[in-house]
């Protein structure tokens, strides 16, 4: 019941049409629904199609790791087209690539980047580095099953493992140190979640609604008008 629609930015909401660039009527805004994954399977036919998202993912079981100082296994995944379940969709672990948050064509800001981990310079296009701190690393390996991952012992960069590694295979790194998943936990530190994080919600829920679709064939100034069927 809550809806938008982009009107010109000199128009009035409520009073004006909406804008044409948008390239939808008014009759269209209001059918224009937020992103969610509520579905009334008995409600679907022709004329009415499923337009519901995915259901989210169940969250993967927390686990406990033991750590193994200055040692690191030489078996990095190759993130290219590995996707992992986050916050209850699906998406690319090279979002979480340094190289693609925090080099020279990155656009991530703030603390959530953790791009203290980047080495410029150093870090390239097909690196498997991921700059993530300790938690983020473990939520990531819970989500993909990983068998062990790698963490830098002094800045948020790690790589995930395509397999654990023996005591025998394991180096000698003094920058980092090797984890490997251990007996399953009943609770674990929950990593508070950020509203204006954009990595954390594809649809909709209790403190953010998700509008998809929305497109333009010109440019301009727009405004966007809220519907809040609450108020």
């Amino acid at each position: 019941r809550d809806r938008i629609t982009v009107i010109d930015c000199t128009g009035y909401c409520g009073l004006t049409a909406p804008a044409a660039a948008a390239g939808a009527t008014l009759d269209q805004w209001l059918l224009h629904q937020p992103v969610n994954f509520f579905q009334d399977a008995p409600s679907v036919d022709s004329e009415n199609p499923d337009t519901a998202a995915p259901a989210p993912p169940a969250p993967a079981a927390a686990r406990q790791y033991a750590a193994t100082r200055m040692q690191f296994c030489p078996e990095n995944l190759d993130i290219a087209g590995v996707q992992v379940a986050e916050s209850g969709v699906m998406r690319d672990l090279a979002q979480h690539q340094c190289y693609r948050k925090c080099g020279e064509q990155g656009s991530c800001t703030g603390a959530d980047c953790h791009c203290d981990g980047y080495f410029a310079g150093f870090d390239g296009p097909t690196s498997n580095a991921l700059c993530l701190d300790l938690a983020g690393m473990q939520r990531i390996c819970d989500a993909l099953g990983c068998a062990s991952f790698d963490m830098h012992s002094s800045r948020p960069r790690g790589f995930i493992n395509s397999r654990a590694c023996t005591g025998s295979e394991a180096q000698a790194d003094g920058s980092y140190d090797y984890y490997v998943p251990a007996v399953p936990e009943a609770r674990r530190l929950q990593m508070p979640v950020s509203t204006t994080n954009p990595l954390e919600w594809g649809f909709s829920w209790g403190q953010m609604l998700r509008f998809s679709g929305v497109s333009f064939n010109a440019g301009g100034t727009f405004k966007l008008c809220f519907c809040d069927f609450t108020h």
